[in-house]
């Protein structure tokens, strides 16, 4: 202790001992413990003399842990532990100290001393212990990091199944919306109020719509003013039966024009009962009622035509009556030359009723095709006779006949309702304006291919009827 310095609580017992031991020269002096000990901690000193406990529980909570508490012991503070009683009880403390005598002698003193005034040493604890919580932790932690792995790896199953469904489902999407929006028939779609959510690509092209300018749009903006009455009154009821066939509506383009549309629909459904939306396929009929109309103008033409033969035949029957009497009455009023020159004209005139008839009865007659060497110019004079009497005079016939001589290898009938039809077509289109129909007869010469194909490389006959919009030029088998 002598060659030490040594750290001490100044005026403690600890510093009195030292002095009165002559221990004196090297001597540190601080005020408390917790100073003493971090002068030590810093190097200042060589060791530090205090309680036991206090110094073990003071480094602990300072947190020094370059110290360390020496096993020495010095009896400096001794044990004056005691009782003590009132002044003059001597009765209790003469007991108390028989008592503590009697500890003393029996040794039990100081292991009653140490356990509850002794310095409280940490207790090591046993490899075995050690080793066992170990075991029991790591256990745990390995069960724990498998069962975080094995969770791991389901959600990422699940991850990748999930992402494969989605794919799967996009890829589906996408096939049925293509099939959908490229779909030769047109679809629409309505919502519960009659606006239109969907349609696809035929629909915009019948209507010339962008898509744009339809989503969101109520149906009737679409449809021409008395269907759109028709529309507020059959959409309910649709709505209500939950499908319908063939129900025909007039929309109109986005240029104007007017479209006749057929609807097949059905309706579709919430849970709640309450309209989804309505998914309807649209045909557009307008070519197909044209051509109604034309099939239904076709048969008026064959009725007018049958019975234009019954008339005519009968009518043939009464004016060979009258031509076969009139000229009877010319050779009785030879001598009358004015009577007989009013008898001459009305011969003229039955010829000519006669040639008509005869007309009629070729173009109502339904007979075999006949191909027959003919003239052409003859029957070309008596088809524009009979257009002339039969059109407006707002039209004119020209004729235009350079190869009066032409005699093609055909039927006579067919021929004769094919000039009818072009004609009959040119005044039709002349009809509300007015113009002129040209008729031309001309010869000319084939080339080797167009012979090839079942014309001969000479003359033949070639007409044309221009006027309005009608047909381009067209050519016969000589």
């Amino acid at each position: 202790m002598r060659d030490r310095r040594t750290i001490v609580m100044q005026a403690d017992a600890t510093h009195d001992y030292l002095i009165d031991h002559g221990l004196s020269d090297n001597l540190i002096l601080a005020k408390t413990v917790p100073e003493a000990l971090r002068r030590l901690s810093n190097g200042e000193g060589d060791v530090v003399l205090a309680p036991r406990l206090v110094g073990l529980l003071t480094a602990k909570k300072l947190g020094l842990t370059n110290i360390e508490i020496s096993d020495l012991k010095i009896d400096v503070y001794g044990r004056g532990y005691g009782f003590a009683v009132h002044e003059g009880n001597a009765e209790l403390l003469a007991h108390l100290n028989q008592g503590l005598s009697i500890v003393k002698a029996t040794g039990q003193y100081d292991e009653i001393y140490e356990k509850w005034f002794g310095i409280v040493d940490p207790i090591g604890v046993p490899r075995k212990t050690i080793y066992k919580y170990a075991y029991i932790i790591g256990s745990v932690f390995l069960a724990m990091m498998s069962l975080v792995l094995l969770w791991s790896w389901s959600i990422k199953k699940e991850i990748k199944q999930r992402k494969h469904s989605e794919n799967k489902l996009k890829e589906s999407e996408t096939r049925f919306r293509n099939l959908y929006e490229n779909a030769p028939q047109a679809y629409q779609s309505l919502n519960d109020e009659g606006k239109l959510v969907a349609v696809n690509n035929a629909w915009l092209k019948i209507l010339g719509y962008s898509k744009e300018e339809v989503l969101g749009q109520r149906m009737e903006n679409f449809l021409s003013d008395h269907y759109k009455k028709l529309f507020k009154t059959r959409f309910p009821e649709f709505k209500k039966a939950g499908q319908m066939h063939e129900v025909e509506f007039e929309m109109v383009r986005k240029d104007g024009r007017k479209t006749q549309i057929s609807v097949e629909g059905r309706v579709s459904y919430d849970k709640k009962g309450d309209v989804d939306q309505t998914h309807c396929l649209l045909s557009d009929i307008s070519e197909k009622r044209l051509l109604e109309k034309k099939l239904q103008q076709a048969q008026k033409m064959e009725s007018i035509g049958i019975l234009a033969g019954g008339i005519a035949h009968d009518f043939n029957n009464i004016l060979g009556s009258i031509l076969g009497y009139n000229e009877l009455a010319l050779d009785e009023t030879k001598s009358t030359p004015k009577l007989n020159n009013y008898l001459e004209q009305v011969q003229i005139a039955g010829i000519r009723a006669k040639n008509l008839v005869a007309q009629l009865l070729a173009f109502s007659r339904q007979t075999d095709e006949v191909m027959n060497p003919m003239e052409i110019t003859p029957l070309l004079k008596e088809v524009v006779k009979l257009i002339r009497s039969t059109i407006p005079t707002s039209i004119e016939i020209n004729t235009h006949i350079t190869a009066p001589d032409s005699i093609i290898n055909a039927d006579p009938t067919g021929i004769h309702q094919i000039l009818m039809n072009l004609c009959g077509n040119a005044a039709s289109a002349l009809e509300q304006t007015g113009g002129q129909i040209d008729i031309h007869l001309d010869a000319v010469k084939m080339n080797h291919p167009t012979a090839s194909r079942g014309v001969s490389n000479s003359s033949i006959a070639k007409y044309a009827a221009s006027g309005g919009e009608l047909y381009p030029e067209r050519r016969l088998k000589k």
